[in-house]
């Protein structure tokens, strides 16, 4: 039995890492576009060059941790050096000096973000890849994986409510540090030999599970990077609200989301993991086509319930990285390698690609739509961005689940996959 203590120490740091990346998403482009003044296209393009750089070292870190033999284990000692780093980046790029040109402005977002996400890849991934290594039990993988998903969204709603680049400086180094410590003598697994870079991508694509898991989620990611990276334009220049409704209704709908991690943990514990998932994809997209371009401005109503229903279903994605966990020990009956840093690698760089991708198109969208920063906008550029927010966003997120429903898992075939691991140990 996991001592309780395992499973909080492990899953807090994700409250550190998530809180960097929501600020980053929410606040950075419309920080860069309205405060430092630089241009919408170009900060959009900064930014996704950065996260492109980002999804290319995922999975090398993933490899390398995956091949790392320390004292300290093969995780530990990227979460400790990632916690630091990140906190440092973090201040640096909330905090430019005073630039003048749009060039300077520009590379200074580009640098101090590319250095920003080599740190988070340095903390995020060695951490991903802990939890499919502390235990094999499938329930207590859901746990562990649920409680780590609960502390991602407090750490979302932290960035929502105290978007204060100290305090999250200060709560990645603090998170990361009580990760590592409680996750000591726990990262015991020996480390593994991996394919070299570019063959590495190819060989986990052949687990078809993963494949088709991967799939659905770059899809569903690049729908919600575009939700991201627009709410706040949507919610002030759309529905004209002020930054005191604006918090309250991310803020409900991030701790919607907390609150329903349980439940969805209960159902796949009776269900199994797929169609909980698939329910919670395809339902929060069909409320995403259907209600955002139609909510009146400067009523906050109906927004509030959107993010309640909306938060319900964003819960049942906390079973996904428990899928991918999952996924790898299909490989390991074939190969008796565990290679979850490569897994969970191969997993973030989908999400960052697609963020990339999203970033970019909001930036090139803004200025094509002839949106200007700190002022009333037209009733065209009103109209497109709630557009953009609501169908556009939706139509990816069908079109995964609709992807995720052709996942070849079943409950019963990955219960009897462990079981025969365990009788092969």
């Amino acid at each position: 039995m996991m001592p309780f203590y395992v499973k909080i120490g492990y899953g807090i740091a994700e409250l550190g890492i998530i809180a960097v990346e929501m600020i980053m998403r929410l606040y950075l482009l419309i920080y860069y576009t309205d405060t430092v003044g630089l241009e919408a296209k170009w900060a959009g393009y900064a930014v996704a060059i950065a996260v492109i750089w980002d999804a290319i070292t995922d999975p090398l870190v993933g490899i390398l941790s995956d091949r790392t033999q320390s004292r300290w284990g093969k995780r530990r000692p990227y979460i400790f050096c990632g916690g630091i780093f990140l906190a440092i980046s973090v201040i640096a790029i909330l905090n430019p000096p005073a630039l003048d040109t749009q060039a300077q402005k520009f590379f200074y977002l580009l640098i101090s973000y590319i250095i920003l996400n080599t740190s988070m890849t340095i903390l995020s991934i060695p951490h991903a890849a802990l939890g499919g290594e502390i235990t094999e039990n499938r329930d207590e993988r859901t746990e562990l994986y649920g409680w780590r998903f609960l502390f991602a969204n407090l750490g979302a709603l932290l960035a929502a409510v105290v978007p204060n680049g100290q305090i999250i400086a200060l709560t990645v180094f603090i998170t990361s540090l009580l990760t590592f410590a409680t996750s000591s003598k726990r990262d015991l697994a020996p480390p593994q030999s991996t394919a070299s870079f570019l063959f590495a991508i190819p060989n986990t694509l052949k687990n078809r599970i993963f494949c088709y898991l991967f799939c659905s989620y770059v899809v569903a990611q690049i729908g919600l990077a575009i939700n991201s990276t627009l709410a706040l334009y949507y919610y002030n220049y759309c529905l004209e609200l002020d930054e005191s409704q604006v918090q309250i209704i991310i803020g409900l709908f991030l701790l919607v989301i907390c609150f329903s991690i349980l439940f969805w943990v209960i159902v796949s514990k009776k269900y199994g993991k797929k169609w909980p998932a698939f329910i919670g994809i395809f339902l929060l997209g069909i409320m995403t086509v259907i209600c955002y371009p139609l909510f009146p401005k400067k009523q906050i109503l109906p927004p509030l319930f959107a993010a309640v229903f909306g938060g319900i279903m964003v819960g049942a994605t906390a079973l996904l990285d428990s899928l991918v966990a999952d996924s790898v020990d299909y490989e390991v009956l074939e190969t008796g390698k565990r290679r979850e840093g490569l897994y969970f690698g191969i997993w973030r760089m989908g999400s960052k690609i697609a963020r990339a991708a999203a970033i970019a198109v909001c930036g090139v969208w803004l200025t094509y739509i002839g949106f200007q920063p700190n002022v009333k906008q037209t009733a065209i550029v009103s109209r497109s961005i709630a557009w953009m927010f609501g169908p556009g966003v939706g139509s990816f997120l069908l079109l995964a689940a609709g992807i995720f429903y052709f996942v070849p898992y079943r409950d019963e075939d990955h219960k009897a996959v462990v079981e025969k691991l365990h009788r092969r140990e």
